[in-house]
């Protein structure tokens, strides 16, 4: 049926999205945003449950980690699946976990409890990112790929933004039980709707066919014209994990490494704490979501601007200049929190999604241009594990931190250099090619 959908067009790269293409990207989409939505509810929803639950800052931030962590083994062990059975029946299992898990997570009595559920919702939440953003990216017409990798994470930022939106509406209605069970239930329907409407990546299956028809599966499939990514399909390996290791991907391989754990144990650590830490500062639970929600909302201009000083000083560039930037706006942020000055915190907000939250993008957008076909999703999955292991060490290191009374300044002082770290790696990154 799929095959039938997608004929072949030979313009070099310039045609337009057909509907399969366009449905393919939509659905990616929708599976990004429920991955960011499940992921950040817990923080929306953490002093309603540290609350119920009688959790101390320590416990919470315990909790947090749990997820990442979760989060890191299924990038590392869930998400290179995609290369061995295919992108759409990884997507679909994943969602159907971690939508699950949501699902019973208003049952956890105890911190234990609720830890073991946010490690096991983590799992399914790690095969989802690296598998939507490459079939995004293998369905996409060759001028179009960084743009249509942007666009796919751009759901994972809305559903980080919608949760604030969703646990201010739903907590004060059907509190925070009730909110889970509705978010729980999303994923499940989306993993239905994939099921039929989501067809497998053309480089995967002709990575698969191992015969020479490859090229004219992948040229049909995109209807692009290029063969540029069957090329990618005809150096197959004896193993994604090998290639990734190779001689001539193991420099970038751990300089994305190092940048994305270092700005992702800022990221979330940060964005996790915030709406507790701004509800401590006097500010109420639905106004600290919604200015969470703001600077997930923010990324989306944040990322449009990223593109366009990428066309001028290339990738690379472009994503150590936010990050450079970043760095002073999360510096700010400590200090007007401390100071309460609330006219500030809500341009400092935006700055953060237009800086350190946009740069997380440009490094998806990196990463389809670094690795071939034949390992995209194991380089992807693994630079994102790696990454979600400083996402691991961010909460839990700000737990600890303001457990033994560090300053509001001071700790985001602290958390400022990371981002620096962030920009110096990836400005030594070298794309194998890399189309806007």
């Amino acid at each position: 049926m799929h095959k039938q959908e997608a004929g072949a067009s030979a313009d070099g790269g310039r045609a337009k999205h057909t509907a399969l293409q366009i449905r393919v990207v939509v659905l990616a989409f929708l599976a990004a945003l429920l991955d960011g939505l499940d992921l950040q509810i817990i923080a929306y929803a953490a002093p309603a449950i540290a609350k119920n639950l009688s959790l101390t800052e320590t416990s919470l931030g315990i909790i947090f980690s749990g997820g990442f962590a979760g989060l890191a083994a299924g990038s590392i062990l869930v998400a290179p699946l995609g290369d061995r059975w295919g992108r759409r029946p990884i997507i679909i299992s994943c969602l159907v976990l971690f939508g699950a898990c949501v699902l019973i997570t208003p049952f956890a009595a105890n911190a234990q409890q609720l830890f073991v559920l946010r490690v096991l919702t983590g799992l399914g939440l790690g095969g989802v990112m690296p598998n939507a953003i490459a079939i995004s990216m293998e369905f996409a017409t060759s001028r179009l790929r960084a743009s249509m990798v942007s666009f796919t994470y751009f759901g994972f930022n809305i559903g980080g933004a919608a949760g604030g939106i969703v646990a201010a509406t739903l907590i004060p209605l059907v509190g925070w039980k009730g909110m889970m069970f509705i978010v729980g239930l999303l994923p499940l329907m989306l993993a239905l709707i994939l099921f039929f409407f989501l067809p497998e990546s053309p480089e995967y299956r002709a990575n698969k066919e191992r015969a020479p028809n490859r090229t004219n599966s992948i040229r049909n499939a995109r209807r692009d014209g290029t063969n540029e990514s069957a090329e990618d399909g005809l150096a197959l390996r004896s193993s994604p994990i090998r290639e990734i290791f190779s001689l001539e991907n193991r420099r970038n391989s751990a300089l994305m490494w190092l940048a994305m754990f270092a700005n992702l144990s800022v990221v979330f650590g940060i964005l996790q704490w915030l709406p507790t830490l701004l509800n401590q500062a006097g500010f109420a639970l639905g106004s600290a979501n919604s200015l969470v929600a703001l600077s997930w909302i923010s990324t989306v201009p944040g990322v449009v601007l990223l593109l366009y000083v990428a066309k001028m000083v290339g990738l690379p560039r472009a994503v150590g200049l936010f990050l450079c930037v970043g760095s002073v706006v999360i510096f700010g942020l400590g200090v007007v929190i401390a100071t309460a000055a609330s006219d500030a915190m809500w341009l400092l907000m935006v700055g953060i999604g237009m800086t350190v939250t946009a740069a997380q993008v440009g490094f998806y957008s990196l990463l389809t241009a670094v690795y071939p076909g034949s390992s995209r999703v194991t380089g992807i999955g693994w630079a994102q594990g790696v990454g979600r292991l400083g996402a691991v060490v961010g909460p839990s290191a700000i737990g600890f931190l303001l457990a033994g009374g560090t300053s509001t300044i001071a700790l985001f002082a602290y958390f400022s250099i990371p981002v620096l770290i962030s920009a110096v790696a990836v400005w030594q990154v070298r794309p194998l090619r890399l189309a806007a």
